[in-house]
């Protein structure tokens, strides 16, 4: 979450021409966020833990949308 945020501040800072705003710190924390979003074992975490028994249905929807969210990031094609 901590990725997400400071990504979002940066980019509002910088879109809305806020004072202290910095291309150089948006860069840093699109690539923080991204890098977190590419990291193989997020995506491990998330599928070991929809294997789990008994698992609500509730927990499930929101592991199969962070599922999907990590795979878009860890393609296996080279190509990709």
């Amino acid at each position: 979450e901590a990725f997400h945020k400071d990504f979002e501040a940066d980019f509002w800072a910088t879109k809305m021409g806020l004072a202290g705003n910095s291309t150089e710190q948006l860069t840093a924390t699109k690539g923080a966020y991204d890098g977190f979003l590419r990291d193989k074992s997020n995506l491990q975490a998330v599928r070991a833990h929809l294997q789990l028994e008994g698992l609500p249905e509730t927990d499930r929807r929101v592991l199969k949308i962070m599922e999907r969210t990590f795979a878009c990031y860890n393609t296996n094609s080279a190509e990709a």
